[in-house]
């Protein structure tokens, strides 16, 4: 596995039933990411508790049991910020609208696929992958600094509060009855 700008390689899921494949596709990919696959939507969603995260799930649409829109569907479900892709022999209208809709698909790739188009649809769902989470990480980081900045001046305000409310207070009398 090629370790890309020397970090980790990411993790990609390929699902599909067709073994054959899976292994065609998973020698592909392993150059430069670490690739776990399932044979069926069922395997597919296993697999994010026992290998998981994945930076991109790769599915077929049609699989028996699970076709690959249901599965693409509850995916989103388990693990949102996984970047989502179809690879199918059989590339229909509908499909395509189901799984935009209720799988919120990045790509939609039609079998057999090049071993270059493969691979730069992944990495393109890769990168993708990196700007989600490192958009979410900032986000984070900003709402936590946000919320220390807040607790701190909570803090001061209320000790300024209780200052103001303890001081002695001294009786102001106007200038002229003080002569």
């Amino acid at each position: 596995v090629v370790e890309m700008s020397g970090t980790a390689p990411e993790k990609v899921l390929l699902v599909d039933d067709e073994q054959m494949v899976l292994r065609v596709y998973e020698r592909i990919l392993m150059r430069k990411f670490v690739v776990e696959t399932a044979n069926s939507g069922i395997e597919g969603l296993e697999k994010i508790a026992t290998a998981g995260p994945f930076a991109v799930v790769v599915a077929d649409i049609r699989m028996p049991g699970m076709d690959g829109i249901e599965f693409l569907s509850q995916f989103r479900e388990y693990a949102p910020h996984t970047v989502r892709m179809v690879l199918t022999a059989y590339a229909d209208v509908r499909s395509a609208i189901d799984l935009v809709n209720r799988g919120n698909v990045f790509r939609f790739l039609t079998k057999p696929a090049e071993a270059d188009l493969l691979l730069s649809a992944v990495a393109a769902g890769v990168e993708h992958h990196r700007l989600i989470t490192s958009e979410r990480d900032m986000l984070l980081t900003t709402l936590r600094s946000g919320k220390s900045f807040l607790a701190q001046f909570l803090f001061v305000a209320g000790v300024g509060l209780i200052v103001f409310f303890a001081w002695p207070k001294r009786a102001v009398v106007p200038a002229e009855q003080a002569e």
